[in-house]
C-alpha cells in the first residue's frame, strides 16, 4: 500500500511538473513572478484532478499538503535564483544544484504525506471504479503503476537530468550538438533506457550490453577524433544506463 501510494504520487508529480510543463515556461518561472504563478496554477488543479480521479477518498488536507508543498517549493526557487549572491556564483554549478535540491525536496513533501496515511486501507482511498476497469482488463494496477512510473521517468525527466548534470562538460562550440542532432540525441537516449528497461525487467542483463554498443558504434568515428566529445558522450552514457537500471530496480 505505501509503496504504490508513493508511486501514485510520484507520477502526479513527474506529469504535472516535468510533462505539463513547457521547456519556456521551466525558463521563464525562474525570473517572472507571472509564469511561475502560472506554473503553480497548472500544477495544483492538474494534481488535484488526478489525485481525485485515482484516490477520491483521499483527504482533502493531504491534496493541500501535496500542492502548498509544491508551490512553496517553487517560490523559494525563485527567491533563490534571483538572489544576488547566488548569481555571483557560476550559473551552471548553480542550475545542477538548485535542480537536484528542488526535486529532493518534492521527493520528501510525497514521503510525509505516504508517512501519515500509511495506516489507511487502500480500499478507502482508490476509485473502486478504476480497479474495476482494470480487473475486466485481467491488469494488475500494482503491475501498472510500476510500469507507467518506469516509462514516465526515463523519458522527459532522465534528458532534463542528464543534460543539467553534464552541462558543464559540454563540449565548446567546435564539438557541440546541433539542435537536430541534439533532439535526435535525447529520443536515442530514451529509446536506449526503455530497451534496457525491458531487458532487466526480464532478466536479461547480458544483452543490455549489446544497446550500450549498438550506440558507441554510431559515434564511432566522432569518438575516435574528438578526446572532449567522446569524455562528454561517455559520462551520458553512464549516466542514462545508471537511470534506467535505477528505474528498473527501484520500480
Amino acid at each position: 500500500m505505501v509503496k504504490y501510494f508513493f508511486i501514485i504520487l510520484l507520477i502526479t508529480h513527474v506529469v504535472c511538473d516535468f510533462y505539463l510543463q513547457s521547456p519556456e515556461m521551466a525558463k521563464n518561472k525562474k525570473e517572472k513572478f507571472l509564469w511561475l504563478l502560472r506554473h503553480i496554477c497548472i500544477y495544483s488543479i492538474s494534481a488535484i484532478t488526478i489525485l481525485t480521479f485515482v484516490m477520491p477518498r483521499l483527504w482533502w488536507e493531504y491534496l493541500l499538503i501535496f500542492v502548498v508543498g509544491h508551490a512553496g517549493i517553487d517560490l523559494a526557487k525563485y527567491v533563490i535564483c534571483n538572489c544576488k549572491y547566488v548569481n555571483n556564483t557560476s550559473f551552471l554549478k548553480k542550475e545542477q544544484i538548485i535542480f537536484i535540491t528542488d526535486q529532493i525536496l518534492h521527493l520528501s513533501v510525497m514521503t510525509f504525506i505516504v508517512y501519515l496515511t500509511k495506516d489507511f486501507r487502500s480500499d478507502i482511498l482508490y476509485n473502486v471504479d478504476l480497479k474495476n476497469v482494470l480487473d475486466s482488463f485481467e491488469l494488475a494496477e500494482t503491475a501498472l503503476l510500476s510500469w507507467v512510473i518506469k516509462i514516465l521517468l526515463i523519458h522527459k525527466p532522465a534528458n532534463i537530468l542528464i543534460a543539467t548534470v553534464l552541462s558543464q562538460y559540454r563540449p565548446d562550440k567546435k564539438g557541440a550538438f546541433g539542435r537536430q542532432d541534439k533532439n535526435a540525441g535525447r529520443f536515442i537516449g530514451t529509446l536506449e533506457r526503455l530497451i534496457m528497461v525491458i531487458l532487466i525487467s526480464f532478466n536479461q542483463y547480458s544483452a543490455v550490453g549489446l544497446v550500450l554498443t549498438a550506440k558507441s558504434i554510431a559515434r564511432y568515428d566522432r569518438i575516435s577524433k574528438d578526446q572532449e566529445f567522446a569524455e562528454y558522450y561517455l559520462l551520458g552514457t553512464l549516466m542514462s544506463a545508471l537511470c534506467a537500471v535505477m528505474a528498473a530496480v527501484i520500480f
